[in-house]
């Protein structure tokens, strides 16, 4: 069996759309992204006004108040996602968050048709495609988060269905697996 890096030498980053059609081009049997997961928590500030305590916040490029984070070092565990429908809001913050790469690329807006990972709008777009290679990625992922407890003991957090860019532009069975946490001390030791 052939191997195929997006990064086998050095580690430099690959463009969201590059890594899908460099799988897509080599007609790839199967499509792994691995990732190292983290998690946030709000920063927590004074308010002048009520004296309680409230999430810092900022206005980003487009005027959104968004919440400022730091490093949560509390979660733990593995877990693998596979091309999804459904958008909840924790699952909207991992796919905003995963899909969030594509702001580092130049002329992001024309390579991705439009597509801004921050909008609510283009999440329900993605999720009206579905891909023929759900049923396969599934069974992958349950298999791969069984041996990561079973092998390496490691806190299965289950498999997920999730609009992931890479997992919806891939034209094969593809799974993003997280292995665990780089914000929880004991998981980056591990």
């Amino acid at each position: 069996m052939e191997k195929l890096f997006t990064r086998a030498k050095t580690d430099v980053f690959v463009e969201l759309e590059d890594r899908a059609q460099i799988a897509n081009k080599a007609k790839a049997d199967l499509f792994i992204s691995i990732h190292c997961n983290a998690a946030g928590k709000p920063v927590l500030i004074k308010d002048a006004k009520t004296g309680k305590k409230r999430p810092k916040m900022y206005k980003n490029k487009k005027g959104k108040m968004v919440v400022v984070e730091t490093t949560n070092p509390v979660p733990f565990g593995t877990e693998t996602y596979v091309m999804g429908l459904k958008n909840e809001e924790g699952k909207m913050r991992v796919a905003t968050r995963e899909n969030s790469a594509i702001l580092y690329e130049d002329n992001y807006e024309k390579k991705y048709g439009g597509f801004d990972p921050e909008s609510l709008e283009s999440y329900i777009i993605m999720s009206n495609y579905t891909s023929a290679y759900v049923i396969q990625s599934a069974s992958l992922a349950m298999k791969i988060q069984e041996e990561y407890a079973r092998k390496a003991g490691r806190i299965d957090k289950g498999v997920h269905r999730q609009s992931i860019w890479v997992l919806w532009r891939t034209s094969m069975p593809s799974i993003l697996t997280e292995i665990g946490y780089l914000t929880n001390p004991l998981e980056e030791t591990f």
